[in-house]
């Protein structure tokens, strides 16, 4: 997210070499820095990180409903699909939200913010995926064991006098 002609990742501020210009333009170390000062977190932005900074900030909360909305087909799907499903998350905080979202890491070095490459992105969804079909599967094998939830699954209007399947009439 730099002006005309950088590239600047994280990787970048601890390896000077990389931080390349694009065609036509001067390197500038100093100005991806400026650039990357500028670069503050907005509603939208997903915050990679620990803490309770990261969890409670309205990006990452969004962020959580969107994956929670996946849990169940990702728990479900070949490998294929679970990185389609993490693609199209990735997708969906960058472009249908206002104002856009970024994945957004906190430099150790300098406390700058600055957007993560979309592999980093794929991950950080892909690990949030794995969490929550970890929660639903827990809350499975707990509903299972309660009997309480077993005899209420096989108590649906069954009756000894009522057939199980009625003719078609």
């Amino acid at each position: 997210m730099l002006g005309p002609g950088y590239n600047c990742h994280k990787e970048n501020h601890q390896n000077r070499e990389l931080l390349q210009p694009r065609i036509g333009s001067k390197y500038n170390y100093n100005n991806c820095i400026q650039e990357m000062a500028d670069n503050k977190p907005t509603q939208s932005d997903v915050l990679l990180g620990r803490g309770i900074g990261t969890n409670r900030h309205p990006g990452n909360i969004r962020f959580r409903a969107i994956v929670s909305e996946h849990a169940e087909a990702y728990a479900a799907s070949t490998k294929k699909e679970k990185m389609s499903i993490s693609k199209s998350i990735v997708n969906a905080v960058k472009t249908n939200l206002n104002p856009p979202g970024r994945f957004l890491e906190k430099s150790v070095d300098t406390g700058m913010w600055h957007e993560v490459t979309q592999k980093r992105a794929l991950e950080k969804t892909a690990q949030a995926l794995r969490d929550a079909a970890a929660l639903l599967r827990k809350q499975l094998l707990e509903d299972m064991s309660d009997p309480k939830f077993m005899d209420d699954l096989f108590q649906e209007d069954v009756s000894p006098d009522r057939p199980l399947c009625q003719p078609k009439g």
